[in-house]
């Protein structure tokens, strides 16, 4: 499949404008290196591009759509299943009162909004005012929605990452010993956590330190095995079913990470931070957070949004309520 330059053309335009979040699934669906930009996730109308766009375009001939390299919601709804893209109608409030919706939703996914005491959620896998939930994978960049309620039923939405910038490291752990020089990232687990203010910041900035919901700075995480940026099944059930062996940074509950924090990222004004296994978000997002907190901090729920979405289709197919 070979587009004109017109065509190219006019698919990244509009890519540009309505594909970015899913610029990382498409590179591993269609098997191809990441773009030459991937911190700003765009499409480049550059040999890379070009051939993003041609892939797409041979993709949706290949699926009976109009072979255009446009990808539109059409192509979302027709690759749903194959991208782990899903409508993100059911996490979208439909009423003003978003606190409430959030309270009468939680449950329904095992957790409680406790109106004594804030919660930041984390809706992994959702851009911020996106329709669509898209593939997790490691990138210098914010598709994922952070949601503060906070005592007074005030929320507040921005975005932020749950995931790590990059795909090897040499100051992780190496859980599987193979004998490669570079360390596996840690992703930390879907689940929930305790967040409070880190007095002394974050290399003069502010932050927020991350534990498990008891207080325990090791923090269950999954990890990057084979480098591709992503957290298959697989890696997940093996990080999780490890004998404890701390040297590893392994305890009873499997891969732990710790020093996880959420502090700024990639854009910082001046100085951009990078992420092996800590939350990241704008500066003033951060910063919002710590001015709103007091000492006892708040509780951390991270949610995978698509597993979240499967949840609650299933409890609508059950009894129809929510």
């Amino acid at each position: 499949m070979s587009l004109s330059y017109e065509q190219v053309e006019k698919a990244i335009q509009f890519n540009n404008q309505h594909a970015l979040d899913i610029v990382p699934a498409l590179q591993r669906l269609l098997a191809i290196s990441p773009l030459s930009s991937p911190e700003q996730c765009t499409y480049e109308h550059n040999q890379e591009g070009e051939a993003l766009v041609n892939k797409i375009a041979q993709l949706q001939a290949d699926i009976g759509l109009k072979a255009d390299g446009v990808f539109g919601r059409q192509s979302r709804v027709k690759l749903a299943n194959r991208m782990l893209a899903y409508d993100a109608n059911l996490l979208i409030p439909a009423a003003t009162d978003e606190y409430q919706f959030w309270q009468n939703l939680l449950p329904h996914l095992g957790y409680q909004v406790s109106e004594q005491k804030p919660m930041l959620i984390a809706l992994r896998g959702l851009a911020l005012n996106a329709d669509f939930t898209h593939p997790l994978s490691n990138s210098p960049s914010y598709l994922d929605t952070f949601i503060f309620l906070d005592v007074d039923k005030n929320v507040t939405r921005f975005k932020g990452s749950t995931l790590p910038y990059q795909h090897k490291t040499s100051a992780g752990a190496d859980i599987t010993e193979d004998g490669v020089a570079q360390d596996q990232v840690a992703t930390i687990r879907d689940g929930l956590y305790h967040m409070k203010i880190k007095k002394s910041g974050y290399k003069g900035h502010p932050a927020l330190v991350i534990t498990t919901i008891e207080g325990n700075h090791e923090v269950p995480c999954w990890r990057d095995l084979n480098f591709d940026r992503g957290i298959s099944p697989s890696e997940q059930d093996f990080s999780e079913n490890l004998a404890a062996d701390r040297r590893r940074q392994i305890n009873h509950d499997g891969a732990y990470a710790t020093g996880i924090l959420l502090h700024p990222g990639f854009d910082n004004p001046k100085k951009a931070f990078f992420s092996i296994g800590c939350q990241t978000a704008r500066l003033e997002s951060v910063q919002f957070l710590v001015e709103s907190l007091d000492s006892d901090g708040c509780d951390y729920l991270v949610l995978d949004a698509a597993k979240a979405i499967n949840e609650l289709e299933q409890i609508a197919l059950g009894d129809g309520v929510f």
